[in-house]
């Protein structure tokens, strides 16, 4: 730090214990250090030093979904069993503030951090390796790349929804999906819907795919807008349940028959989810043992305990009564058309 403000070492050990002695023109050059370095001082340095804070930390992008604070319930359960505390961040999905909580939560004294996705700044991942804090990225599954996880393949997830769909006879389809910025997961949804589309002769059209946030007023807007367009779809895949309903429920306000006039799939299988009104087709996503696997999978690492680093778990696959075939328009039987077959 000393060579990268330019300052001698002593300058430094005055400013991060405060014992004065430093000019504002050196301070500010070894702020300007830290903040680029990504140096974490005060009491998680000490802890870390010490190397047993028994403390996890949990950075996930908001509570307002019910799947994160499930998630966020188990992990803490399970590391509670083990003797941890666990400290809580949420990022509102922005990369700064990402950035920004990570910091608090090693200050904190975290020794394992759980990350929702794979999707984080080069940065996060550099202070954490420099602050020897282990991690898993969650929701996910990908043991090609260099991050350990623990989840699934949402592409995978999704292009089987869509083959779901286009055996039964779906071929105008259409995708809710909730705000793709930093949201690797529902990027992958949306692009294993595309390529299944694809792989089936047909097409995407952007006229059919509508992002909006977690709210289920969103979604009901998003439908307008779809059943707005020409051709209509038959069939939307919504890559979470609450934006499913938000589909149902406007269907119901506007006299639209699911699944005879449209069918409807959601991802994770929310408790109400077998209770809507026709029960919504949808993904049983294992949130609470993705959180108490995390949970162990960073106490292993930390315990020096040999564990692989990438898990995939099951998903299945819930059909309900929210999907079904097309429904086959009904022939013309008026005087006019059957005068212009006669013709």
């Amino acid at each position: 730090m000393a060579k990268a403000a330019g300052v001698s070492i002593a300058s430094v050990s005055r400013e991060l214990n405060g014992r004065g002695g430093v000019s504002a023109e050196n301070s500010l050059k070894i702020q300007a250090a830290i903040k680029a370095i990504g140096y974490v001082p005060a009491n998680a340095a000490q802890t870390l030093s010490r190397r047993r804070s028994r403390v996890l930390g949990a950075l996930i992008p908001t509570l307002d979904y019910s799947v994160y604070a499930r998630k966020v319930q188990s992990f803490r359960a399970r590391a509670m069993m083990k003797g941890y505390s666990v400290l809580l961040a949420t990022t509102d999905w922005e990369a700064t503030s990402e950035l920004a909580q990570c910091d608090d939560l090693v200050r904190g004294g975290a020794e394992g951090i759980m990350l929702e996705g794979n999707n984080h700044p080069p940065e996060l991942y550099e202070r954490l390796r420099q602050n020897n804090v282990l991690y898993v990225n969650t929701s996910v599954y990908n043991p090609e790349g260099p991050h350990p996880t623990i989840g699934f393949r949402n592409n995978t997830l999704a292009s089987r929804a869509t083959q779901h769909l286009i055996d039964l006879g779906h071929r105008s389809i259409a995708v809710i999906v909730s705000k793709l910025a930093n949201n690797d997961r529902a990027s992958d949804r949306l692009a294993g819907v595309r390529a299944t589309i694809e792989a089936a002769g047909g097409s995407l059209p952007d006229s059919h795919v509508v992002q909006c946030d977690f709210r289920m007023s969103s979604s009901r807007e998003a439908l307008r807008h779809l059943m707005a367009q020409t051709p209509r779809p038959t069939a939307v895949v919504c890559t979470n349940d609450v934006l499913a309903m938000g589909a149902i429920m406007e269907c119901q306000h506007s006299g639209i028959k699911v699944p005879q006039s449209l069918s409807v799939i959601g991802f994770d299988d929310l408790d109400w989810a077998a209770h809507l009104s026709p029960p919504l087709t949808t993904f049983l996503v294992p949130t609470a043992e993705i959180g108490a696997r995390s949970a162990d999978y960073l106490i292993s690492r930390i315990d020096g305990v040999p564990v692989i680093d990438h898990a995939e778990l099951d998903v299945p696959f819930i059909m309900r009564q929210s999907t079904g075939p097309v429904e086959r328009e009904a022939p013309d039987t008026s005087p006019q058309s059957i005068a212009a077959t006669v013709t």
